[in-house]
């Protein structure tokens, strides 16, 4: 109190103070303090020597009908607790209470509500493409099934031979592929309903007559284990022929023909199984529950692919790859790429050697001088139609998370799915692939599948420079990556030539009376095509 006041440090004037039955603040007691009894002694009102317990509420009453400051204390205090509530509330349902299931789209193409804000592109399957041996020739085939590891009979077989040593030394078994061998693709496989017959191609000039193997591995053949693949290990048995008097075996005709010893060893399905690379989906499009998200990053059994169990690719990336080497190779000006930059692969680039190829291809159709077997995808799609124009865009594919394709479910005739399925349905269901990585391509496209001569500038000279791509998609929601650059020491954002979208199919179990993962596929089956959230929203 300063001398001559008559107001108290709260401001309000003594008098009034004192008959609201309180000391003005200063004087002693707090301003939460009251008269207590009679005479000029003061107590606060917490104190034990205080009236009846009821005596406290009747003052915090006073207190409120009285003090506007102790109102506005109230009112301030009371909403922060409820906006701490409101929060606290919020927060236990947006962690316990996953998204609403998503619906399968129907067949009149309506979308749930997880895939209704998602861009949907429209196309169809232009081929189906099995490669039984790794690294040799491809069949084309009308219709394929799809299973938990990919096409049937995709890759089941591969062909081995002794890695180099010091002299005297035996070196382990190792796998081949066309990169390292060209003439694998001279080896042409035929899928027949009992067996799988073996042929060289004309081209070859080979006085070898072709034999046949049988589908179903034999538990007596002998074992090749832990042969080196991609970042794990897979074992075979070693192919007999399927006539037993055959004068030569699958083995020893292999080794004729590429002048060294090898092996035709058969994928064992009862061996150790080989799993993919793991793929995590994105969880937005799934209920993020804490099974299926265990189940959908779980590693997919594969055979003898090198990491995923399908390829998927576009004829229109096709047709732009096409257009972009040709501009180069007609280009008047030898130091740039007909487009108006720099020359594409340097020296390594003989565009000489691709003029003629080049001037007598048919520009209405895929030109053979780049043919889509270079890429060996397994299932090739289209957006084009009958008027010349395409739903889809080139590379369009890189954009996509999910594929949808209205087949015929079908049901594998043996465990171990060695055998032709059997359809069981005669109606369309879809089945669904995720797409989890861009394919970082190789010196495997640089061999031409039909003459085995290779160029090592073409494609992978102007892929680096139109499709220079990092190989996994970006991080999904819960942080974790959409690919193997994870597990894959040094492969962390590094980019690299891609081309195609490696596919996997949609386990069984994980929507019940949805997509199964497993059907049976036909050249010209609709495609719907779902792009990543954070790619394209809306239509």
């Amino acid at each position: 109190m300063f001398a001559g006041s008559d107001r108290g440090l709260d401001g309000r004037p003594l008098a009034d103070a004192y008959s609201a039955g309180r000391p003005p603040a200063g004087f002693g007691a707090s301003p939460g303090s009251s008269l207590s009894g009679t005479g000029s002694s003061y107590s606060s009102r917490g104190s034990s020597s205080r009236g009846p317990p009821w005596q406290r509420v009747v003052d915090r009453f006073q207190c409120l009908r009285d003090d506007p400051d102790c109102r506005n204390g109230v009112i301030l205090h009371a909403g922060l607790m409820l906006l701490i509530i409101i929060l606290a509330c919020s927060r236990k349902i947006l962690v316990a209470s996953p998204p609403a299931a998503k619906d399968a789209k129907t067949s009149s193409g309506s979308s749930s509500s997880s895939k209704s804000s998602r861009k949907v592109s429209k196309a169809k399957v232009h081929s189906l493409i099995v490669y039984p041996i790794k690294s040799c020739a491809g069949v084309e085939l009308q219709e394929a099934h799809i299973g938990r590891k990919g096409l049937e009979l995709d890759r089941r077989w591969m062909i081995v031979r002794r890695g180099k040593v010091a002299a005297g030394e035996q070196g382990k078994w190792d796998k081949m592929s066309l990169r390292e061998e060209p003439k694998l693709t001279l080896i042409q496989p035929g899928i027949e309903s009992d067996h799988l017959s073996l042929s060289i191609s004309s081209l070859a000039r080979s006085d070898l007559q072709p034999i046949k193997i049988p589908l179903d591995v034999n538990q007596s053949w002998a074992t090749l284990p832990a042969i080196e693949m991609w970042g794990d290990t897979a074992g075979g048995r070693i192919v007999q022929c399927l006539d037993p008097s055959a004068s030569l075996s699958p083995s020893s005709w292999l080794s004729s023909f590429l002048g060294y010893p090898v092996h035709l060893i058969q994928f064992d399905p009862q061996g150790p199984k080989r799993d993919a690379f793991p793929f995590y989906r994105r969880p937005d499009l799934v209920d993020e529950t804490g099974s299926e998200m265990d189940e959908l990053r779980k590693p997919r059994g594969i055979e003898f692919q090198d990491e995923y169990p399908l390829l998927i690719a576009s004829i229109e990336s096709l047709q732009a790859l096409q257009e972009q080497i040709r501009d180069a190779v007609l280009a008047s000006d030898e130091t740039t790429d007909g487009r108006g930059g720099p020359r594409v692969g340097g020296k390594l680039f003989k565009a000489e050697n691709w003029k003629e190829k080049v001037t007598s291809a048919d520009e209405k159709t895929a030109a053979p001088w780049l043919s889509m077997l270079r890429f060996r995808p397994n299932i090739v799609i289209t957006g084009g139609s009958a008027s010349g124009t395409s739903s889809i865009e080139p590379w369009e594919e890189d954009k996509w998370t999910m594929l949808e394709i209205d087949t015929f479910a079908t049901t594998s005739s043996s465990a171990n799915d060695s055998k032709p399925p059997t359809q069981s349905s005669s109606s369309a269901v879809p089945l669904q692939l995720h797409l989890s990585a861009h394919c970082e391509r190789c010196l495997l496209t640089a061999v031409d599948p039909i003459t085995a001569e290779r160029d090592v500038s073409i494609p992978l000279a102007f892929l680096r420079r139109s499709r220079n791509e990092v190989k996994v998609h970006p991080l999904g929601p819960d942080g974790l990556p959409l690919g193997k650059a994870s597990i894959v020491a040094g492969k962390e954002g590094k980019k690299g030539p891609c081309f195609g979208v490696y596919g996997v199919p949609a386990a069984p179990e994980e929507k019940a009376g949805a997509a199964k993962g497993q059907g049976l596929v036909r050249v010209g089956d609709e495609v719907r095509c779902y792009w990543r959230s954070n790619d394209g929203m809306g239509d």
